[in-house]
């Protein structure tokens, strides 16, 4: 259901994009020699390759805002010309056919266009501008960005370049312009089409679901807090402490005269904690995982039988293993792989009891995650 919602999400944004943005009108050059004999006006050409990546970044990013679109609209004819296409020019009484162009090259390197020869383009991409009887005034060879090329169609659309005659003038004038593009965002938050997406976003993800319910449902709950007739009886002295690959027993002596016994799964970060009086008696057992009790504790009475349970999980939908479980997918690969543990404790947010667990990440940075604990949504990320 949510991959569905997100690819209406951007289905609908990809359409928002398409209703606000303004398109430059681009023409071929002969159409543009046309109709600056009906109304003059200046001509801006783009000379591109289809292979060329920065000019695929000009299309894309800088043609495509909103402000530069309207003054080049209002006050050019705008033209896209491929310097190594099959375009047919015609220009000062001279007619310019690539006859060297190779349609299987279309998208790569070609035969250049002797038009594109005859501006003098060395490079790719280069902007042209011509004045209103089609003579070049100057060419640039180089990828700008919305208010870097903002500066150039001003100053030739307004002809400031004509009081322009030194490098230092020219630094004054660039120095002194200001600029009135907006940033394409500036532009399309004002929309209402993007007041609604940033709605949707909002809602859809203001709380994340890492894994699905059936991935959920396939990770067991069960922990290992059960008391064993062993664990009911400590022998005093106690026994040395047991270790192997996956497990550690150990047994301490605590403040209040009383034994502690450590059992710690070592491949899951499990441990059961006994205690037990001093003749070895059992008085209480818990469970729990790295900072958090789970599972059931046990309190038992004289005689060794359990007297009172707690469930430590009631009310817990999301147990602590899906918890870990949504966590590392969540983290990947970019968790510190030297100091793996994940701490869990139970916590707060909004007022709502929820999971909080965190870990180190690559840069050794800790990150803690808040999950609900009914359903194992992701309700936020704090960075440490």
């Amino acid at each position: 259901m949510t991959k569905k919602l997100i690819a209406m999400v951007v289905l609908l944004f990809a359409a928002t994009i398409t209703l606000e943005a303004q398109e430059i009108k681009w023409m071929t050059f002969d159409q543009a020699i046309a109709a600056q004999k009906k109304k003059p006006k200046k001509i801006f050409i783009d000379v591109y390759t289809s292979w060329c990546g920065p000019c695929k970044m000009l299309s894309n990013n800088t043609f495509a805002n909103k402000d530069l679109a309207k003054y080049v609209n209002d006050n050019y004819y705008a033209v896209k010309f491929n310097g190594e296409g099959n375009e047919v020019v015609n220009y000062k009484g001279q007619r310019f056919e690539n006859k060297g162009y190779d349609p299987a090259l279309a998208d790569r390197r070609n035969s250049i266009h002797p038009f594109t020869n005859y501006l003098q383009v060395q490079a790719y991409p280069t902007m042209l501008f011509l004045d209103e009887n089609a003579d070049l005034i100057t060419s640039i060879a180089s990828y700008m960005t919305p208010s870097q090329l903002e500066v150039y169609l001003k100053l030739f659309a307004t002809n400031d370049y004509k009081k322009i005659t030194t490098q230092q003038e020219f630094q004054n004038y660039q120095n002194n312009f200001k600029s009135t593009f907006k940033w394409q965002w500036d532009i399309l938050r004002k929309s209402p089409y993007v007041k609604l997406l940033i709605l949707i976003f909002t809602l859809l993800f203001s709380s994340c679901k890492v894994m699905s319910d059936k991935e959920l449902q396939t990770i067991s709950c069960v922990c290992n807090d059960s008391i064993t007739q062993e664990d009911k009886k400590l022998p005093i002295p106690p026994p040395e402490k047991i270790e192997n690959d996956s497990l550690k027993i150990y047994v301490e002596i605590q403040p209040r005269n009383m034994y502690l016994k450590y059992i710690e799964y070592l491949k899951t970060n499990e441990q059961k904690m006994i205690y037990y009086d001093l003749k070895g008696n059992i008085k209480q057992s818990y469970f729990s995982v790295p900072n958090e009790f789970i599972g059931r504790e046990f309190i038992f009475d004289e005689q060794g039988n359990i007297k009172e349970v707690i469930n430590h999980d009631e009310g817990w939908k999301i147990c602590a293993f899906q918890v870990f479980a949504i966590a590392k997918k969540y983290a990947g690969n970019n968790y510190y792989k030297k100091d793996p543990i994940f701490q869990l404790c139970k916590d707060k947010y909004k007022g709502k009891e929820v999971w909080k667990i965190s870990y180190k990440n690559k840069r050794y940075k800790w990150r803690s995650l808040y999950i609900d604990k009914d359903n194992g949504r992701i309700l936020k990320v704090e960075r440490g």
